[in-house]
């Protein structure tokens, strides 16, 4: 009896433990496509799909709205996301690090660089959205000096 009982234990630890890790992989997925359909939307200057990634309740969504705006008026960039590393994973919440490249192709002064990014996340109606930033490394590539 205590053998059956521990094959039995066993066999739901083993089904529970898939049953995460199909979870975790599918919660993984799901913000590497958000942090990927950010960086395309960006590139493809798509206000309305950049700002689809972004927490609908940001106080500053409105400003970021703007602002994007005027940087895809002014601006043709290319990002390049070279590294997405999830930090921590909750329900509800999640912090991602990022780091990419973005590239003038066209437009006014502009200093290529590569940035080290934490975003924060928030699920929302079962969507993974940015519902803020923090940037921990900017590194420029200065095309020409005059030094």
């Amino acid at each position: 009896m205590s053998r059956l009982f521990t094959i039995i234990i066993s066999v739901l630890f083993l089904v529970f433990s898939a049953s995460c890790q199909s979870t975790k992989e599918k919660e993984k997925g799901a913000i590497e496509a958000l942090i990927k359909t950010n960086a395309e939307s960006f590139e493809k200057e798509n206000l309305d799909g950049y700002i689809a990634t972004l927490d609908p309740e940001s106080p500053e969504l409105e400003n970021t709205r703007a602002m994007m705006g005027e940087l895809f008026k002014k601006y043709d960039l290319k990002i390049k996301i070279e590294n997405v590393r999830i930090l921590k994973v909750g329900e509800d919440k999640a912090d991602v690090e990022v780091v990419q490249v973005t590239e003038k192709v066209t437009g006014g002064d502009f200093r290529n660089n590569r940035v080290d990014i934490i975003h924060h996340l928030k699920k929302i109606n079962g969507a993974w959205k940015i519902s803020g930033s923090d940037t921990i490394k900017i590194d420029y590539f200065d095309q020409s000096k005059d030094d």
